[in-house]
């Protein structure tokens, strides 16, 4: 916990000297997820992607996902996915985040599809199969 929150600190002086930058705020949100500030970290996001965050950093980088989930942004959990989804469909953890977003949404069916995709691309990937074996399948 402490190596987070001084890279927080760090972030937060990056964020003062570099208002303008979408990867320090991106960096920001990345680490106020890890010590589960979430309603800051999706700020964070926001303001990256305001800035004009590389779409791409969400091939690599799934923390805003994180972080919209639990602060219930689940349609916007679902866009971001899917927009991502619709350039590189080999990615486990969209799709998982994705699933997470639909059971939250009301749609355990459409979660349970995207659990085994998840599966599909990375057989025995813990968060998709603890995630569909809650459901019962």
């Amino acid at each position: 916990r402490a190596m987070w929150e001084r890279a927080l600190a760090a972030a937060r002086a990056t964020v003062e000297q570099q208002p303008e930058d979408p990867f320090a705020w991106f960096n920001l949100g990345t680490n106020l997820v890890a010590l589960e500030q979430y309603e800051e970290a999706a700020g964070a996001y926001d303001r990256a992607r305001q800035l004009g965050l590389p779409w791409r950093m969400l091939w690599y980088q799934f923390s805003p996902f994180a972080a919209y989930y639990h602060v219930g942004r689940y349609d916007e959990v679902v866009a971001l996915a899917d927009a991502t989804l619709r350039v590189t469909t080999h990615l486990e953890e969209l799709h998982y985040w994705r699933g997470m977003a639909l059971v939250a949404l009301g749609n355990p069916s459409a979660g349970a599809e995207a659990f085994r995709t998840a599966l599909q691309l990375k057989p025995g990937f813990p968060p998709a199969a603890e995630a569909l074996g809650a459901l019962g399948g």
